[in-house]
């Protein structure tokens, strides 16, 4: 039964193109906007680090967070339509519930770091078997308190709002991971900070509402999804 759920909610997640498009493509493109203007700058700020490799480890990071958080937008959806009901009827635990969420969790997340990874070597990042290995498993280490903290909004906010919450939540921690870890942005290249991370609320907010299998309604009652 595990199995099969596991692979329902895979297909579930594949199946959803605007998911799809914002939580794997969105990363892409945002990298070489920002990197491929810079892919001939070897030391970026004076790090030692060149620019295509520096932003390719922090927009993979951004890409498979967001991927996690994905799941609280999936679990709200289901408590609201009450499929949460009809799975207790079935042989399925609560634990191979969450365990099926927290996979498919990290096998999106693990898509993203995979393209970011491509594309970032089409940007001439050169690292050894190694480096790769240690770098994907550090940052999907870093996204167990992600997966956490997606299952526990999923079960408390409503899927009316989540796609509000997530786009908030998701924003504060990219400006945080920006200010602290410098992510986005390094030294002299700060000016830019507004320019790149601005547009991030809005999109996240369209991932989250994605993720959940809702489109955004526009003024006038239009959709912006089918």
């Amino acid at each position: 039964m595990n199995r099969i759920y596991i692979r329902c909610e895979l297909l579930r997640t594949v199946r959803n193109r605007r998911y799809v498009v914002f939580a794997l493509g969105f990363p892409i493109v945002l990298y070489f906007l920002i990197a491929g203007p810079n892919k001939n700058e070897d030391n970026l700020a004076g790090s030692g680090l060149s620019a295509p490799l520096y932003y390719m480890v922090g927009l993979a990071s951004f890409g498979a967070m967001n991927a996690m958080l994905a799941i609280a937008g999936r679990i709200a959806t289901e408590r609201t339509a009450g499929w949460n009901r009809q799975l207790r009827l079935t042989p399925l635990t609560g634990r191979d519930y969450f365990r099926a969420k927290i996979l498919t969790g990290y096998m999106t997340a693990l898509a993203a770091l995979l393209l970011l990874f491509v594309a970032g070597s089409s940007l001439g990042v050169r690292l050894d078997a190694g480096d790769w290995l240690k770098m994907t498993g550090l940052i999907m280490v870093g996204l167990i308190p992600f997966g956490a903290l997606a299952i526990w909004l999923g079960h408390l906010i409503t899927a009316d709002a989540i796609g509000p919450a997530m786009g908030g939540l998701v924003a504060v921690l990219a400006v945080l991971i920006a200010l602290i870890r410098h992510v986005f942005v390094l030294g002299r290249a700060a000016g830019r900070f507004q320019d790149e991370v601005g547009p991030l609320t809005r999109e996240i907010g369209e991932l989250a509402d994605a993720a959940s299998g809702r489109s955004r309604r526009m003024p006038g009652g239009a959709r912006s999804g089918p």
